[in-house]
């Protein structure tokens, strides 16, 4: 089944350091989704201060054909939630609680046996090179009265470490969960509450929500698989046992205050939600496997494309699958899709990039 796409909305706005070229961008995705089978998908671009350019294609609702809204569609972000973990663990290095360089065993009220010499610090966590084994089976319930108390899950479900810290990259839910726990351990506050409270709130992002209750979930739209050359909506709800490594329900127009945090927004900064030192911190190289290979920041990985610089992070589920990329610094692209796209969404993105014109100035038009 073909999903005929239209175009919704389109805004651009050229800024003093790149352009952003609304006719190529365009021309750019009618061309790639020509050739894939999607059901809805939203691209959303922003500077620190103005969203630039807003495209949603396809539907929120195959049966009804309802069109797809950016404001309102809530999408299940996956694992591009895992900002939000690294957010709430600076948070509280910046209140002096917590150490990205410390063993973790030292906020922990159970021990994480490592029988290497290094010891596993947040840092680890958080570039995924902790040496955990990453495992699928077992990490979602099929109900919310199934899902375990996250210490619990945590302490019974712990993986093998496989590789000493600091090694190796291999990709960890567990190690995501872990940080979220610490962040739970310090805090006095459930992970939920702590998100809701700390980083959704202040940001203003007031269409999403982490909590799983059915009053909640109810909130998010259909999303699709295709089995057979059909697309079937997927209705299962996926509960987490590793909430904070991919919890966060979103829109992309919310999803657009936590680039303009990234990109050092002032009203957000004056917020004092994250500080620009913290911002630096995440976004820095934290591993590298040598100075020719792109490194790894804080839940995000580094690209070159057209000489641009960006830091990135993916997520993809069953039915779900978004993109994030902050580029040079000085623009946020995020792109989301009610259906498993994922690989679709990093080429897109990509190419966008290879789009974007340094040192351009021109009229613009301020969406908000």
């Amino acid at each position: 089944m073909k999903i005929i796409f239209t175009f919704l909305l389109v805004c651009s706005v050229a800024f003093a350091q790149v352009k952003i070229n609304k006719a190529e961008i365009d021309s750019l995705i009618h061309t790639m989704l020509l050739d894939e089978e999607y059901t809805g998908l939203s691209i959303i671009i922003t500077n620190p201060d103005s969203v630039l350019y807003v495209k949603n294609t396809g539907f929120s609702d195959l049966q009804t054909e309802k069109p797809l809204n950016h404001r309102t569609d809530v999408f299940r972000i996956a694992s591009v939630s895992k900002l939000f973990t690294t957010i709430a663990v600076l948070q509280q290095v910046e209140k002096g609680v917590l150490n990205l360089d410390e063993n973790i065993n030292t906020y922990l009220d159970f021990e994480v046996p490592n029988e290497f010499q290094k010891p596993i610090t947040l840092k680890h966590l958080l570039t995924h090179t902790a040496g955990f084994e990453d495992r699928i089976m077992g990490t979602y319930a099929a109900s919310i009265d199934k899902v375990q108390p996250l210490g619990e899950y945590l302490k019974e479900e712990m993986p093998n470490i496989i590789y000493p810290p600091g090694e190796f990259t291999l990709y960890s839910n567990y190690s995501f969960a872990l940080a979220g726990y610490i962040v739970e351990q310090v805090s006095g506050k459930s992970f939920f509450d702590y998100v809701t409270e700390e980083i959704l709130i202040p940001l203003g992002m007031d269409s999403s929500f982490v909590y799983e209750e059915d009053e909640y979930q109810r909130r998010v739209m259909p999303s699709y698989t295709n089995e057979g050359g059909s697309f079937e909506e997927f209705k299962i709800t996926l509960y987490r046992n590793l909430a904070p490594s991919g919890m966060v329900n979103a829109t992309p127009y919310d999803m657009r205050k936590l680039m303009k945090l990234l990109l050092g927004n002032k009203d957000l900064s004056e917020r004092k939600i994250l500080s620009a030192e913290s911002i630096k911190t995440l976004f820095a190289t934290h591993f590298q496997y040598s100075p020719e290979m792109p490194g790894y920041g804080l839940s995000v990985y580094e690209r070159t494309i057209n000489g641009l610089h960006s830091m990135n992070i993916g997520g993809q589920l069953p039915s779900f699958s978004s993109y994030l990329s902050i580029v040079n610094n000085e623009i946020g692209i995020y792109a989301c899709s009610n259906f498993s796209f994922n690989r679709p969404l990093m080429t897109l993105v990509d190419s966008i990039i290879t789009r974007i014109t340094p040192k351009y100035k021109a009229e613009f038009i301020d969406y908000n």
